[in-house]
């Protein structure tokens, strides 16, 4: 009866293994959907940083931000220059002031997502049409590519703790 009892234990927690990774290759997309449909505003500061392809620090910016979904974000670079990007959804205006600059710019159909704050703040059913999305580490961590080259990224990486925000990572076409 004992030799049983291993070997049942043995075949669930295999079956387990090879299940918990075909749920978790299945649910990359749907469990990032599922996070964001949660988000339905978030507001908070940022240090934003820039790095060679070396890996040496070449700028870094610190803001704040806010976010009401779907569609509407504000995020304000305080220093070291000033800068506003502003979308209610359907267009996006990017105001630089030491350059006294506002670019606007409309978003077609409302389904444009090459900036990391339209995909979070945007229309969840997009995402899957417009990137891949893995999960490598857990359901807390995404990876995002585009499908289609010439965005604004190669890969967007989400991290939330306790399915809140916490870090983005952008690699953009230079690296």
């Amino acid at each position: 009866m004992k030799f049983f009892s291993k070997v049942c234990a043995v075949s669930l927690a295999c079956f387990a293994v090879s299940f918990s990774g075909f749920v978790s290759a299945k649910s990359a997309a749907e469990g990032l959907t599922e996070i964001l449909q949660e988000m339905l505003s978030l507001k908070g500061g940022f240090v934003q940083q820039t790095y060679s392809v070396e890996g040496e620090k070449l700028q870094a910016y610190s803001g704040n931000f806010k976010l009401q979904r779907p569609g509407f974000f504000y995020w304000h670079v305080q220093a070291p220059g000033q800068q506003f990007l502003v979308s209610d959804g359907t267009q996006v205006w990017d105001y630089d002031v030491d350059l006294e600059q506002l670019i606007h710019n409309k978003i077609e159909g409302g389904d444009v997502y090459d900036s990391p704050m339209q995909i979070i703040s945007g229309g969840i059913g997009a995402i899957n049409a417009h990137y891949q999305v893995a999960s490598p580490a857990s359901l807390d961590n995404f990876v995002l590519r585009p499908l289609e080259v010439g965005g604004g990224f190669t890969q967007l990486k989400l991290v939330f703790e306790n399915r809140i925000l916490a870090r983005m990572e952008m690699t953009d076409a230079f690296g």
